[in-house]
């Protein structure tokens, strides 16, 4: 949603709209390691901005 939100506002505002994307999940929570986290997390971001 904020990728989008910020696609909306490209070259509306004086400043550019900044997004800080991040993993945000402990390892040991939903996968096995931080490797596995780690791999999602780019699979996720790659399919995001294929979209763009």
């Amino acid at each position: 949603m904020a990728y989008e939100t910020a696609l909306d506002h490209r070259g509306a505002r004086d400043n550019p709209e900044i997004i800080l994307l991040s993993p945000g999940a402990y390892a040991n929570e939903y996968f096995t390691n931080e490797f596995e986290r780690g791999s999602a997390f780019r699979s996720a971001v790659t399919e995001l901005l294929s979209k763009k």
